[in-house]
């Protein structure tokens, strides 16, 4: 089952675009991997399956290409290139992670392959970006991590800052650039017009935690809390006799918490610490008398007895608690996958249900596994063809083939014809059109979904900034909130309800409508308001809108083709889809907070931020907009359960293939990669400042040394080769930061991504601000008059190509547009909403 089937990609890139081709993978679109002959370097990356080293047993190459089609192909060779464009000639989408500029020196850049097909989409991930100063930086996960922003507010503040687990800035930017997919897709179903794509790894992640608009609003430099919320307590891992729980406790949860801890210290029964703030600020003092509570029970029967009684809690994961939890089990997010040489093993799905089902998980391909199958079927070529262009080395071998899984996604002709209710096109045009179109896209405007409506029901992070992503692209966004009941817990954070920087950031795009769902008129009023719309985006707790008459059932009765999206934190389905949740606690549930720490630590520590609210307001975009096409073809709407659990689960598959294929659980690495060494976060000159630095090589090694002046070290044994400097990998970082810690982060970041070799500057919100790369990509968008004085916001991950960028707009207050809606799209009269507003049905 997929939302997109009939649509293809080929897939060029490195593991850095990895993960986006999974993502579109994931959403139905058939995914061709294209591996030089020797096989994609991900396949020789661990972890590997029963801990042998093998091209077929890489458990990261299995997991980032699940569901893929494998074929193999040298585009170096004038051979290979020439296949590759006769393949481009039927691919609805490119996608490639190379340096920038690899594709022009190749002489396959856009031009050229519109040249082949008119309609298409090139996606380029890269670092940076595809210009820049530092669009030529070399960028492993830990350098776009640290400039990004990420690093640096992640870890136990005593000790240096802590990577989070796996590729995280790979995966987030992999989200991000399929969302760009998705947006060109839906253009070219309306235009016919392809459109390169420029998506950077950095600032994907330069909108994390608030960081940098934080500094800009409040000219203060967000910084490490290790577990700690930033605003309320307790709310933080707390030690049971078994483990931990992430408990978060707010004003509401504050009393309730107390009843059922009897023994609690008389002085908490003070009025004063009612207040958020006041907790918040003697967090220090509260936190052990708290665990003094917690340490009596198992992690799970506490939040079962915090649960039921509406506390926010969830228990500190491994893993494997994880993919056993018996809600996880109930929702089927693993499934068994059967590979040739690994064995069958429990892969987890996407994270998404469509009308309660969930795609199935598949296996990835092996070496050239599909190799006749799509060069004899696709392009024709037959046996004599095909054995001369292995022997010369543009193709591997055929591979081993799967006949269950060697099948054809869709049915090929002379001519392709549009997916989607379209006409038939020519294969290719000529360099004259490919200019014109070129052109054509040069002068249009970033309003892509101008025409789409849609509702949002939205609270916080991840719903609100979901509507804002769709809005920023020309979506007719409406917010629904009220005084009476549903109002957004950011508005509390300013002066008044319209004047809270961090709503402002979220919602930046959106009209308001303020509607009493307590009111039967009120009801009525949304009822008609989704008889016009395209979607519904429900960020309400499981069962709210199903209990005010505003359901699925009810939506699908007033409009058939509606796309409703919710995104509760546990799903919509499951033992434990009425439990509380926060972003923090669904990442320790997940098992990402066990993992998200230095080794050999006696505590969890993870990140006070909320990183699942990141991901889930990536992927409702994606999904509302993936869902909409498919739409436009079958004429229905469909239901889609997003649970911001799984959106981080989803970033975690490596892990969980240690699980489920080796039979043990992943631990805290901190800092350290397997294949590389040096590679750390390295103390450098004044407060708090950090570089982090990757050495891959040999060759780099030696260099790295020579920069250092210490060329004696490339002779000294401990240090000979890779295996060598990862046994030593604590005394050669004692001498790393000999060096790093009298210099500062930028220019250690200078000298040696000026010699090839892979360096950032840990970067905190200031540094964002101001960090000349995000500047020339016009990442901030400015505003002098907001409601809060002059501040910046970063924009978009994702540059259109020759496409203008509309300018943001800021929020209306609170309830503004609610007799425009309801006058000029519901068609009531003034009369009328003046009466409604006297009753108290629009406040």
């Amino acid at each position: 089952m997929g939302l997109l089937s009939g649509y293809r990609v080929l897939d060029l890139s490195t593991e850095m675009g990895a993960f986006c081709g999974k993502v579109l993978c994931d959403l139905g679109l058939e995914v061709i991997k294209i591996e030089p002959p020797g096989g994609d370097p991900l396949r020789l990356e661990p972890p590997f399956a029963q801990g042998r080293q093998d091209l077929e047993r890489s458990l990261r190459f299995s997991y980032l290409n699940a569901g893929k089609r494998g074929i193999t192909l040298d585009v170096t060779k004038p051979a290979g290139r020439e296949l590759f464009l006769e393949l481009v000639k039927g691919a609805d989408v490119v996608l490639e992670s190379w340096d920038p500029g690899r594709l022009e020196e190749l002489n396959l850049d856009y031009s050229v392959l519109l040249q082949q097909q008119p309609k298409l989409i090139l996606l380029s991930v890269s670092g940076f970006g595809q210009e820049g100063p530092y669009s030529n930086f070399r960028a492993p996960d830990i350098v776009t991590t640290a400039m990004g922003g990420l690093l640096y507010i992640s870890g136990d503040p005593e000790l240096p800052p802590c990577m989070p687990p796996e590729t995280q800035s790979y995966y987030y930017a992999g989200l991000y650039a399929a969302y760009g997919v998705l947006l060109a897709l839906w253009r070219c179903e309306k235009q016919r017009l392809g459109i390169h794509i420029d998506a950077s790894v950095q600032a994907s992640m330069g909108i994390h935690e608030h960081a940098a608009f934080t500094y800009s609003t409040e000219g203060k430099v967000l910084r490490r809390a290790g577990s700690q919320h930033k605003h309320v307590a307790p709310a933080n891992l707390f030690r049971c006799l078994d483990g931990y729980i992430a408990l978060f406790t707010n004003y509401r949860h504050w009393p309730i918490l107390l009843e059922i801890w009897k023994d609690h210290p008389s002085e908490l029964d003070d009025l004063r610490w009612e207040k958020d703030a006041e907790r918040r600020a003697h967090a220090d003092w509260l936190n052990p008398q708290v665990e003094s509570f917690t340490s009596r029970y198992e992690k799970d029967h506490l939040t079962r007895l915090l649960q039921e009684r509406g506390v926010p809690a969830l228990p500190v994961n491994t893993p494997s608690e994880f993919w056993k939890d018996p809600h996880i089990r109930d929702r089927a997010f693993f499934g068994p996958v059967t590979h040739p040489v690994i064995g069958t093993y429990q892969q987890p799905k996407p994270p998404f249900t469509v009308d309660r089902e969930r795609p199935e998980p598949m296996p990835a391909p092996l070496l050239g596994q599909h190799n006749h199958e799509i060069y004899r079927q696709v392009l024709g070529l037959s046996d004599e063809t095909l054995e001369a262009l292995s022997s010369e080395g543009v193709i591997g071998p055929a591979g081993r083939n799967r006949k269950s899984e060697s099948r054809m996604r869709r049915q090929e002709t002379g001519e392709r014809k549009q997916k989607i209710g379209g006409q038939p096109v020519s294969p290719s045009v000529g360099e004259e059109a490919a200019e014109q179109i070129l052109g054509r896209a040069g002068s249009s405007t970033n309003q892509i979904l101008k025409g789409v409506r849609v509702i949002t029901f939205s609270l916080a992070y991840a719903g609100p900034y979901a509507g804002r992503l769709l809005a920023q692209h020309g979506a007719d966004v409406i917010k629904v909130e009220s005084e009476s009941g549903g109002l957004d817990s950011f508005r509390r954070f300013g002066r008044d309800l319209n004047s809270s920087a961090r709503f402002i950031e979220c919602n930046l795009g959106i009209r308001s409508i303020t509607v009493n769902l307590k009111h039967p008129v009120g009801v009525q009023i949304i009822r008609e308001l989704a008889n016009g719309s395209d979607a519904v985006l429900d960020n309400f707790r499981s069962g709210v809108l199903d209990r005010l008459g505003l359901g699925e059932k009810d939506l699908r009765q007033i409009n058939p083709r509606i796309i409703i999206l919710k995104m509760p934190g546990l799903g919509d389905k499951g033992p434990k889809r009425k439990y509380g949740t926060w972003g923090f606690n669904l990442t320790a549930f997940s098992g990402m907070t066990h993992l998200w720490n230095h080794p050999g630590q006696s505590r969890p520590v993870g990140s006070q931020g909320v990183y699942p609210d990141h991901l889930s307001f990536i992927l409702a975009p994606t999904l509302l907009l993936a869902a909409l096409l498919s739409s436009r073809s079958t004429g229905r709407g469909v239901t889609i359960d997003l649970a911001q659990a799984e959106a981080a689960a989803y970033v975690l598959g490596v892990s969980y293939l240690e699980s489920t294929v080796n039979g043990k659980d992943s631990e805290p690495r901190g800092n350290l990669d397997p294949t590389a060494g040096p590679h750390g976060c390295y103390r450098c000159r004044g407060e708090d400042r950090w570089c982090v630095l990757s050495v891959k090589t040999d060759e780099e090694w030696h260099r790295f040394c020579q920069i250092i002046g210490r060329k004696e070290l490339t002779a000294d044994p401990r240090f000979a080769d890779q295996q060598a400097r990862l046994r030593h990998f604590c005394k050669l970082d004692e001498i790393v930061e000999e060096w790093t810690q009298s210099r500062p982060s930028d220019e250690v970041m200078m000298r040696l991504q000026a010699q090839g070799i892979a360096a950032g500057a840990v970067q905190n919100g200031a540094d964002l601000m101001n960090d000349p790369q995000l500047r020339h990509r016009d990442y901030f968008a400015s505003f002098s008059n907001s409601p809060v004085g002059p501040m910046e916001i970063p924009r978009s991950a994702l540059q259109f190509r020759g496409m203008s960028d509309e300018p943001l707009s800021l929020p209306p207050p609170l309830g503004q547009d609610t007799d425009e809606i309801l006058r000029d799209l519901l068609g009531h009269d003034q009369e009328t909403i003046t009466r409604w507003k006297e009753e108290g049905i629009l406040r």
